[in-house]
């Protein structure tokens, strides 16, 4: 018996080919969808697949940047944390690294793990800076400034890129269960229609198993 593909893409390919052909068989027919009908859905299944790829490949990408930015800060943190070192020597460390949202972690003093914590730092850090003797340097309000202006826009961008991909993989689980007892139906309806060739009309209609 013809098999109904499990992957998105094989179920896609197969509903494709099904439709199309029930276009030329007028005469076989279910109550509850027409070939035109079926053809809307397979095509928005189609659209739908292509979509949830390339908002993956999106969110992988800004994952990809946001991971970079966080690599961009640890590596420059210790040239902030030797500046307030100048500015206000090493007694009271713990102190003056929390005014700049620098916090103690495993075995140092650091930017926070967690994201949102992270970024809040990095507004404490921005806003202490301000007010430093030495906001001009190199390493000072400006390059802290632009790191924060990146990595809020970045993450902001992540989620919604993730939330963008949870409800498609939602809307295409729903449509793919659809196409599937779709295919399941038709494949029926051949096989009741033609007992004798059923096999080679079920062929015809793009139902491989060898494909599957």
């Amino acid at each position: 018996m013809a098999k109904i593909p499990t992957r998105a893409a094989d179920l896609a390919a197969l509903a494709n080919r099904v439709v199309n052909a029930w276009a030329n068989h007028p005469n076989i027919t279910l109550l509850w969808m027409t070939q035109a009908d079926a053809a809307t859905k397979v095509s928005d299944y189609n659209s739908l697949i292509l979509s949830s790829s390339q908002s993956k490949n999106n969110s992988r990408a800004s994952a990809r940047d946001l991971r970079d930015q966080e690599k961009v800060m640890d590596r420059n943190l210790d040239n902030l944390k030797k500046l307030i070192q100048l500015e206000h020597g090493k007694n009271n460390l713990a102190q003056r690294y929390a005014a700049y949202g620098i916090v103690f972690a495993g075995s140092g003093y650091r930017l926070p793990a967690d994201r949102d914590d992270r970024l809040q730092s990095l507004r404490i850090m921005v806003a202490k800076l301000a007010t430093a003797s030495f906001k001009n340097h190199t390493y000072g309000e400006s390059f802290w400034t632009d790191i924060l202006n990146q990595y809020e826009t970045t993450k902001s961008q992540l989620e919604t890129e993730v939330g963008s991909v949870s409800v498609k993989v939602e809307d295409k689980k729903a449509l793919q269960e659809e196409i599937r007892i779709l295919m399941i139906s038709i494949r029926k309806l051949i096989e009741a229609n033609y007992p004798y060739n059923a096999e080679g009309m079920l062929r015809d209609w793009g139902f491989q198993d060898e494909r599957n």
